[in-house]
């Protein structure tokens, strides 16, 4: 392999990573939000909320998953009471 083709190569990763790295946080935005949306209720689902997190977290590292998989997992789990949330909106 020539140096010109492993400088292309490189650079085609690190423009990858960025764009991905660009679509990932609107993304983790929303995730955020929506769980704004419960946490706003009041402070015991906001412990809740966070308990819930750092409990997927956790479970995730013992069930063997990467720090990356763990860590999605607790971005994630402040949308798992969303349903219930949008329910209760309606309904008011």
């Amino acid at each position: 392999m020539d140096d010109a083709y492993k400088d292309n190569r490189f650079n085609d990763a690190i423009e990858a990573k960025m764009l991905y790295e660009e679509l990932l946080a609107p993304q983790q935005e929303v995730i955020e939000t929506m769980g704004e949306v419960g946490e706003s209720r009041s402070k015991e689902t906001v412990y809740h909320v966070r308990r819930v997190a750092l409990y997927s977290y956790t479970l995730a590292k013992l069930a063997g998953l990467s720090g990356s998989e763990a860590h999605s997992l607790y971005a994630t789990s402040p949308m798992h009471d969303i349903g219930k949330e949008l329910s209760r909106m309606k309904s008011s």
